[in-house]
């Protein structure tokens, strides 16, 4: 019998229906929850798992919203769990988190835990697999749950040069699946500072690896479970990038060399950009972008977003348009037909993602 698992993968909020359709573009089952979206698959189907590109985390769910309001209850759903498939002595990271519940000391509750687990899988040891423990309780309800990896699967290994504020590299595929990117669409990104979003379509059209070294810890557990190879594809999309700052242009340049990624970058402003800065061009395609809204700047980026629709309108007609706000007002400033995409929060800051058609 093929048993189906459950898994959740982590994203922000507001970036779920990113989330959504990779997953259905693998043929993998999803259900949409605030906060990531959960899948059931196979046994067999797991490796379909490690080619996503969106989530953050993705955690195999090993108790999902029991009841729980006594130490009793506690103990005995944490024993009720078939740990023999994780491996002895595995060095445990655990994560303990208790909200709305009777049951509101999580340092006791981590305490009873690592207890449990020291019994169970013995002390660990160094060297040890890594086992990431994240026990959750909710309103009285008890989650628990392991991470299939040992590190933030934004974190891919390209990324050499920064700037100051990178969106993330997971955020960036979320764009491109909110904008319905396909590998025969031109992308331009015209405020490309290291690169993301260019680099992370190039990596996914081009079917690369999604990280340099692999994060995934579930090769020392008893599970019948592989990770995907990838094979380069022939359908390459052409990768246009700008930005105002000399520094940031090549940052994006030394990533995609990292990444093995084509990106024809050019130091240029926004407002005088044109279809002549790239070899190449097309007449349609993409401008997908996270300007810069500086929230400490007051109404100094008003003129970037201004800009921005301007060159959208006389430069670039046929291409369709997406972009990172921080509220209407500034969208208005790039076009009238501004469009909410999706609402999720970038270090901290509440963002619209907004589309504007090809005029």
């Amino acid at each position: 019998m093929n048993t189906l698992h459950q898994f959740f993968c982590v994203v922000a909020n507001g970036l779920e229906q990113a989330v959504s359709r990779e997953l259905d573009s693998l043929g993998l089952p999803a259900f949409p929850s605030t906060g990531g979206v959960y899948t059931k698959v196979s046994n067999s189907s797991v490796v379909q798992l490690t080619r996503l590109r969106t989530p953050t985390a993705i955690r195999w769910q090993l108790i999902n919203g029991r009841a729980v309001r006594s130490l009793s209850d506690f103990r005995k759903l944490l024993d009720s769990v078939d740990w023999s498939v994780f491996p002895d002595n595995a060095n445990v990271r655990l994560q303990v988190r208790t909200r709305k519940s009777k049951l509101n000391r999580s340092d006791v509750l981590e305490e009873k835990a690592n207890r449990m687990l020291r019994v169970i899988l013995g002390k660990s040891r160094e060297g040890a697999p890594i086992l990431p423990v994240l026990i959750r309780l909710f309103e009285n309800k008890l989650w628990v749950s392991v991470a299939l990896h040992d590190k933030p699967l934004h974190q891919r290994g390209w990324r050499q040069s920064n700037v100051k504020t990178p969106i993330r590299e997971n955020w960036a595929q979320c764009l491109h699946w909110l904008a319905e990117c396909k590998p025969t669409d031109a992308i331009l990104d015209p405020f490309c500072g290291s690169g993301t979003v260019l680099i992370e379509a190039g990596m996914r059209f081009a079917n690369h690896g999604v990280f340099k070294d692999s994060p995934w810890v579930f090769d020392s557990w008893n599970v019948p479970w592989t990770k995907a190879r990838f094979e380069p594809s022939g359908e390459l999309p052409k990768l246009f990038g700008s930005d105002r700052d000399e520094p940031s242009v090549q940052k994006t340049l030394q990533n995609a060399t990292v990444a093995n990624v084509k990106v024809g970058a050019v130091v240029c402003d926004v407002r005088n950009l044109t279809p002549a800065h790239f070899d190449g061009c097309t007449e349609q395609g993409v401008i997908l972008c996270n300007p810069p809204y500086g929230m400490g700047s007051g109404n100094r980026t008003d003129a970037v977003y201004h800009w921005l629709g301007q060159t959208h309108r006389n430069q670039f007609p046929q291409w369709r348009l997406y972009f990172i706000a921080t509220d209407s007002r500034k969208a208005r400033l790039v076009s009238s037909n501004s469009q909410s995409v999706a609402q999720f929060s970038n270090a901290g800051i509440p963002v619209t993602f907004y589309r504007v058609d090809s005029v």
